[in-house]
């Protein structure tokens, strides 16, 4: 069970993509609530659906805060790139919580004397027993979906790595930094990759066929316009520019992919925004 819930899940990160989330599942409560009326609320007689919409709209609210005030709050639990079921899990169960407290606070304080009044254990048993298991088991599926996908994608890509012919033409190129003594002057096939890491960068290269680093002060985004000329140098995730041409291996799991250079003891991530033909390309 443990080993399920470390496994990688991804995490809404797109502003539109929470929103839309958060309507899609307070409209989807609204229609549950119109149709099957628990907690007696079949037995209101004015005004039912406009009671019933307070219920969504709540459950809307929480959603909306729960994607984008606790990001914020909680800056090392919402690390995306190490997102997991568990925390999925941890996410949702908090959703639940603090929606089942605000929805019996709603039924007691604006429903009192409109609807039959319930206790706050009888709205969390409730609740969680009409989702908990869907929740789980949509998790379930959705994880081995993804996983499925990704594996399947990065299988393909990398048995045609082996099957082309990397460019091997010969290209100086020099990384600079904004001290000039730090420069980097090497073959472009030598380039491995660089990390972002606060102000400055790591860069992996090869020498003599060793894997070296060397740190330099300078931003991504600067090395991106300086060597955005070459095809094969992509920056593939937020802290991560790479040259495809060094790719040896690709990954996948329900998060993303993960390239892998040779020689290199780290797996570079891919962000999910990052075009999947654009890899793809590189192998064909």
């Amino acid at each position: 069970m443990n080993n399920f819930f470390s496994k990688p899940f991804p995490f809404i990160e797109k502003r539109r993509y929470r929103i839309l989330a958060s309507i899609i599942f307070s409209v989807f409560i609204l229609i549950f609530l119109e149709i099957f009326q628990p907690f007696g609320m079949s037995e209101i007689e004015k005004n039912k659906s406009l009671f019933i919409a307070g219920y969504s709209i709540i459950n809307f609210s929480v959603m909306i805060s729960g994607f984008f005030l606790l990001p914020c709050i909680f800056k090392r639990f919402f690390d995306y790139d190490n997102w997991t079921i568990g925390r999925t899990f941890v996410f949702t169960i908090y959703h639940f919580i603090i929606m089942v407290l605000l929805n019996w606070i709603y039924n007691s304080t604006v429903g009192l004397g409109i609807i039959q009044q319930k206790s706050l254990f009888y709205f969390l048993f409730s609740t969680i027993a009409v989702g908990i298991t869907p929740t789980f088991i949509l998790f379930l599926l959705m994880e081995k979906y993804l996983t499925k996908t990704n594996e399947r994608f990065a299988a393909d890509i990398t048995d045609n790595i082996y099957k082309i012919n990397k460019n091997n033409e010969e290209t100086r190129i020099c990384i600079l930094s904004r001290n000039k003594n730090e420069n980097i002057e090497i073959d472009l096939n030598d380039f491995l990759c660089l990390k972002a890491e606060g102000n400055y960068l790591i860069v992996y290269y090869r020498h003599d066929e060793i894997v070296k680093s060397k740190i330099i002060r300078n931003s991504i985004t600067s090395i991106e316009e300086q060597l955005n000329k070459f095809s094969k140098v992509k920056r593939c995730h937020r802290s991560f520019l790479v040259n495809l041409n060094n790719v040896v291996k690709v990954d996948g799991n329900a998060r993303n992919l993960s390239l892998h250079i040779s020689k290199l003891e780290f797996t570079i991530p891919v962000s999910r925004d990052f075009p999947k033909e654009m890899i793809r390309d590189f192998s064909t």
